[in-house]
């Protein structure tokens, strides 16, 4: 997750905001990117609207509890220098984490 400027020449947007609910150990975390690839590259992925969202909650002294989600929605309209039109490489990734911190 969070792919961000893998090739040169690529400009990224992004805004992030967070809540902590700190009785309850417990937080929130949004990432909201829109990603420009360069155009004139033969290669290279077309441009993209990506959102994360991240809940943790503390469950120990020492540990955490994280579910991540990840949308990204590649244009598939979007030509290279060569004519040809870049790949849509759309996902939605769901992961579960334990944190432990030593």
């Amino acid at each position: 997750m969070g792919q961000y400027n893998l090739n040169a020449n690529t400009k990224t947007y992004m805004i992030r905001a967070g809540y902590t609910f700190k009785e309850q150990g417990f937080s929130v975390m949004t990432r909201y990117a829109i990603q420009d690839t360069d155009d004139k590259k033969a290669g290279v992925v077309g441009d993209a609207n990506i959102i994360h969202i991240d809940f943790r909650k503390n469950i120990g002294k020492n540990l955490e509890a994280k579910v991540r989600m990840g949308f990204a929605d590649y244009k598939d309209d979007i030509v290279d220098i060569n004519g040809n039109t870049k790949a849509d490489l759309s996902y939605s990734e769901y992961r579960f984490e334990l944190n432990y911190f030593f």
